[in-house]
């Protein structure tokens, strides 16, 4: 099994065009199957994750970062939380500029049919929701 043939199951929402062979190549590398179902090794936490199709992109995108950019995997977080408002929602991806954890930029991975809105709302103090 390839990530090709996981993403095939998600009706051609997703595409591999702006990530290099080396990066797919790595990814698919990082593929196991447990008990009937895939997982990836990620490599920042170096953990096993479900292999969902959100999974798949974010990472390609750690790969990308780390061999086309050649950030250091060290310096790359998933699922960090972020102050935005009040709220403290998590980014997929996040870079830092250093090691002191400066942060640089990060990604947020959603389903293509997925509103970006509906990820970032936070309540003022007057408690309407922006």
């Amino acid at each position: 099994m390839t990530i090709n043939e996981l993403l095939a199951d998600s009706e051609g929402q997703f595409s591999l065009d702006i990530f290099s062979a080396k990066s797919i190549a790595s990814v698919n590398a990082a593929l196991i199957e447990k008990n009937g179902k895939y997982y990836l090794k990620c490599c920042a936490p170096a953990k096993e994750v479900i292999a969902k199709p959100e999974e798949i992109i974010r990472q390609l995108w750690l790969r990308r970062l780390e061999h086309d950019y050649k950030y250091p995997v060290a310096r790359l977080a998933v699922e960090y939380p972020i102050t935005f408002g009040r709220a403290s929602p998590s980014v997929s991806v996040r870079q830092h500029v250093s090691s002191r954890k400066k942060e640089g930029c990060c990604f947020e991975m959603r389903t293509p049919n997925t509103a970006l809105a509906n990820r970032f709302t936070y309540k003022t103090d007057a408690g309407s929701a922006h």
